[in-house]
């Protein structure tokens, strides 16, 4: 819902002296990439790459993912709705695997 999960903030701030020195890959859920509107999936690489901060990772993308109403809280099914966002499940099992497998070559492995 326009933010990254505060976690990430969090792991970033406490291993960002170790981060930094290493090469980084990062990804991210969601459902931008539903929708295929290039505003949409650029407002939340911006979102994503601000959470990243100040990690400049080799391989960076967002994956479309799962909305399962039935896991969802009383409030997360009302911003589903009131933003009418895409339920279902939307991964592209492929389109995974092949980013993981260029992974080594950009990460120097």
């Amino acid at each position: 819902m326009g933010k990254v999960v505060g976690d990430v903030g969090k792991f970033i701030g406490r291993y960002r002296d170790v981060l930094t020195k290493l090469p980084v890959a990062a990804f991210s859920v969601g459902v931008a990439p539903v929708g295929k509107d290039p505003t949409a999936i650029d407002n939340a690489m911006k979102i994503f790459r601000k959470a990243l901060a100040p990690l400049e990772p080799v391989a960076e993308t967002i994956f479309a993912g799962k909305v399962d109403l039935a896991k969802l809280s009383f409030f997360q099914k009302w911003m589903v709705g009131k933003v009418n966002a895409p339920v279902g499940d939307f991964r592209d099992w492929d389109a995974i695997a092949r980013w993981a497998k260029e992974l080594p070559g950009k990460m120097g492995v």
